[in-house]
Order: C-alpha cells, then structure tokens, then sequence
C-alpha cells in the first residue's frame, strides 16, 4: 500500500509542453510562438488523451487518417496559442501558478525515477510468494463476514438476495465482493461492485468472526504492491542518507 500511496501523491499533467534538446532532430509538424511540435510529442499528448502507454498510442496514431490527424493538431495548436497567451500576460509569474508549475515537474521526474528503478525491482512469483510468507500478519482477515447483500440488474439468479444477513466466507462469497468483505475490513455499507455480468452488488458489512491469514492466491496483487512499495522505501532510505536537504 506504501507504494499506492506515494503514488497517488504524485500530480496529474494535463497538458505537458516540454520541448528539450533532444527533440530538436525530430521534424517539427506545427510551431505556435517559440514551440515546436514533433510527432513524439503528439504520440504522447495522445497517450494522455487516451490514458494509454506510447505503443497504443503510437499504433492509434499510425491509424488516424489525414484529417484526424490535423484536427488532433488543431486542437494541441490551440492550447499553444493558450500557453503563448499566458507567457504574454505575465501568468507565469502567477505565484499560484508558477507553484504548479514547479511541483507538476518535480512530481514528474519523480514519477519517472520510480518507473526507472522499478525495472530492477524482482517481481517474481518466488519473490511475492516470500514476501507473503515472512509478513503474514499483513493478509491476516476475518474467518467469515456477516453482511446483508443485494444484486441489482445482470443475471444474476437472485439467490442471495433473501433480505436477510448472512455469513460468508473466502468459499461461498461473490468473486466481485471478496476485496470488500475479506481486504478492505470496513463496516457499514461499501460502494456498489460491478459484477461479471454487469449489474451491482450492493452490500452492507455488519460483523467479522473469527482470524486467518489469506492464501497467497486471494491477495496476490495486494502482496505484489506491498512489495513495490518495500523496495521504494529501500531506496528512499538510500535516497535520503546520500542527498541531503539544505536548509
């Protein structure tokens, strides 16, 4: 969960405009004001648009006929000339967006560095399966869960929907609700679930009985980012003793 967390800390960039030296060999496609536009940079900001890596957005690009193509332009020319405006005016010097600016490039190259290292990081099914076993008390959860549960739309053949609470357990509980009863360890009513065949879970936690550490198998994508997030409090730790803050 650390490493969940520190990224969810890192900001967003709707628009990056950032135009370094080693671009200028790249043809230019569009120039507003002192920007230039190459194809990467559209690859990317459509990577953004599409909230996809590079290679979906480079195949989708490849894919766009001549029109799309420019009416993408247009619209990445658009915010230059808005961009240029703002230079124009001064805005830059906007504290509260001279602030952004600066914490949306440290958070980036942030970001950038845990990608990087990431590489290194040993993922494998060996490496998650010890993780899990020396830091059992981190899965440990309840034997079963009382709740009321209800399913809405789908098709669901409605043979949990009697009204009435219930005990469940990792064996007889809904796939789509076995994070929420068996991870989450929340009472009181939790968000809707979306089922497999498209309708909702509607639940309501009221009691947990008994303790169990969960097999490897239920929680091994929450094992996996426990992991990440071991290694990245390694190398902060690194981090911190071999760059010092000045004050």
């Amino acid at each position: 969960m650390i490493f969940k967390d520190f990224l969810r800390g890192l900001l967003v960039i709707a628009v990056v405009l950032l135009i370094s030296d080693f671009a200028l060999a790249e043809p230019c496609l569009s120039k507003v004001g002192g920007q230039e536009v190459t194809e990467d940079d559209l690859i990317y900001l459509l990577s953004r648009r599409m909230d996809s890596s590079m290679d979906v957005a480079a195949l989708a690009w490849m894919g766009m006929d001549s029109k799309q193509r420019k009416n993408f332009i247009s619209h990445v020319e658009d915010v230059l000339f808005l961009s240029e405006a703002s230079r124009l005016r001064g805005l830059g010097l906007n504290q509260d967006v001279a602030r952004k600016i600066r914490w949306d490039g440290i958070n980036t190259l942030a970001k950038a560095y845990v990608g990087r290292i990431g590489l290194t990081w040993d993922l494998s099914e060996e490496a998650l399966r010890k993780y899990h076993s020396s830091n059992g008390e981190r899965y440990r959860a309840p034997e079963r869960v009382l709740a009321e549960v209800r399913h809405c739309g789908g098709s669901y053949d409605g043979s949990l929907d009697t009204g009435e609470p219930r005990w469940f357990s990792l064996k007889d509980v809904p796939d789509a609700l076995k994070d929420v009863f068996f991870l989450d360890l929340k009472l009181g009513d939790v968000p809707p679930v979306l089922s497999s065949d498209g309708g909702l879970w509607i639940a309501r936690v009221l009691e947990f009985q008994g303790s169990r550490v969960l097999p490897f198998d239920v929680v091994r994508d929450r094992v996996r980012e426990d992991l990440k997030g071991f290694y990245l409090e390694k190398e902060l730790r690194r981090l911190r003793g071999r760059i010092l803050p000045v004050n």
